[in-house]
């Protein structure tokens, strides 16, 4: 299984994009799961006006945490026996 980590803090402009990236490519994930770093508009509120093109997961972190920490979080919730990150 292959999981796809995305980590997200407060810039939400290209997350539809980059989750047409992954989405498009010739071997898809079996999980993509966003990250949202403690934004101060949550993630599921921006995919309310602006739904993602393929199914996601979301995972908060409780803190904020810089990006090697978000990345750490999303692995340690992720299902996948193969990760990748997409900053």
């Amino acid at each position: 299984m292959i999981s796809a980590v995305i980590p997200v803090h407060n810039r939400f402009e290209y997350l539809n994009e980059t989750l047409a990236s992954v989405f498009s490519q010739t071997q898809v994930p079996d999980e993509v799961l966003i990250v949202d770093d403690c934004s101060s508009v949550p993630v599921e509120e921006y995919f309310a006006q602006h739904p993602p093109p393929g199914p996601v997961g979301i995972v908060r972190t409780n803190r904020s945490r810089n990006a090697g920490g978000a990345r750490n979080f999303g692995w340690r919730h992720a299902q996948g026996d193969l990760i990748a990150f997409n900053d």
